[in-house]
């Protein structure tokens, strides 16, 4: 190649080529950067042709509008959040450390979306798509260099893979990833990924209560070519193409909340994924928390419709007393031996596993629910 070029080989240094790292910088618009230890620095980052031209712009475009409220459930709070937490990683090239959820029937533009507004704003090197069981494998190099990370046909009997569900939230929140590719050495780099999970079924992911990490958007039932008057996918397509850079513009001059955009958005979307996920410990202990008398009075009667031994009749009316000393003093707050919530426990749940009255209370202690003394043992204010 010396030769070629007109350079003289016996007369060629290989030590006089400086010295060469590439790094990942996103935002950052230098891409070749002289450092004082003689090495050079190449920034594999390049910004993306559709942003050069953007034109300033205070609201999105109608067609990409029309498509993202549409994905999301027709749900104006869960678009202003998707919004904020878009525009905050255009402008940071930063992780937000939450993630957004989006379900619903096929057909409904989540695809959209992702293919035709993400890929071209972020760049579509940066923007990285896989199917959820692809994240239990050895191998992950797609993980590198990744802005926006697309994670399809997500659903709850996959999460229950722990590496699947671990892998995820190391995504959203690890400053670091290990990356894997094949026939390579695994290396660690710096994680820029935000994560989109989309999925045709509505009980996507199992989450606990008090999830930090995920924004769910309301699911959307109705397909989007049965609801928009003249569809036609290749004009949307094209209308999206034209909107892309005045979209751009928007994005630029959004004013971004950082705070929202890292926290997680508590509607009644992520409430039902919550309590369809809930065990059914966790079911019994929220509904003491929040004074859920009608959960405790459901139970009561299954029960008592499926109470057969004495013992189990028994059980039924202390269960039953119980209950009702409860509804006659609904609104306030009210003090149950700890012994009797656990037989409660026992009866509804136990089965052949029950619990003792000190394993149930450390179960309690563990729900961040703690017992108090009392002058004929532990309470517990409900």
């Amino acid at each position: 190649l010396i030769t070629l070029c007109g350079g003289d080989p016996a007369g060629f240094n290989l030590a006089s080529i400086p010295a060469g790292e590439f790094h990942f910088k996103p935002g950052s618009k230098e891409a070749v950067r002289y450092r004082s230890d003689g090495v050079i620095e190449v920034n594999r980052w390049r910004e993306p042709d559709i942003r050069k031209d953007a034109p300033p712009s205070t609201q999105v475009p109608p067609t990409i509008a029309r498509v993202i409220m549409h994905a999301l459930g027709d749900d104006k709070p869960s678009v202003d959040r998707f919004m904020n937490w878009t525009a905050f990683i255009y402008q940071t090239h930063r992780r937000s450390n939450t993630a957004w959820i989006l379900s619903g029937g096929e057909g409904t533009a989540k695809g959209i979306i992702y293919n035709q507004i993400f890929k071209p704003v972020f760049g579509p090197l940066y923007c990285k798509s896989l199917l959820s069981r692809a994240l239990a494998g050895e191998f992950n190099a797609e993980l590198d260099e990744c802005i926006i990370l697309n994670i399809n046909e997500c659903s709850v009997s996959q999460w229950k893979d722990t590496d699947i569900a671990e892998t995820v939230k190391e995504l959203i929140a690890d400053d670091d990833l290990r990356v894997h590719g094949k026939g390579k050495d695994a290396r660690f780099v710096k994680n820029y990924a935000n994560l989109l999970l989309f999925s045709n079924k509505t009980n996507v992911a199992e989450l606990p209560r008090g999830d930090r990490r995920f924004n769910v958007a309301t699911p959307q039932s109705n397909r989007i070519d049965l609801k928009w008057d003249g569809w036609n996918y290749e004009t949307v397509c094209a209308d999206i193409k034209a909107e892309l850079p005045a979209f751009c513009g928007f994005l630029a001059q959004y004013k971004v909340d950082a705070t929202l955009a890292a926290t997680a958005f508590v509607n009644d979307a992520k409430e039902e994924m919550i309590t369809a996920s809930a065990t059914v410990p966790e079911e019994f202990v929220q509904a003491l928390r929040t004074g859920d008398l009608a959960y405790f009075v459901e139970a009561h009667i299954q029960l008592n419709d499926t109470a057969l031994r004495l013992e189990d009749k028994n059980v039924v009316a202390l269960f039953g007393k119980t209950v009702e000393e409860w509804l006659a003093c609904a609104g306030k707050e009210q003090r149950v031996r700890l012994g009797v919530l656990c037989t409660i426990y026992n009866a509804c749940f136990g089965g052949k596993s029950p619990m003792t009255a000190a394993s149930f209370g450390k179960f309690l202690s563990n729900q961040r629910m703690k017992a108090t003394h009392g002058m004929h043992g532990k309470y517990l204010p409900v």
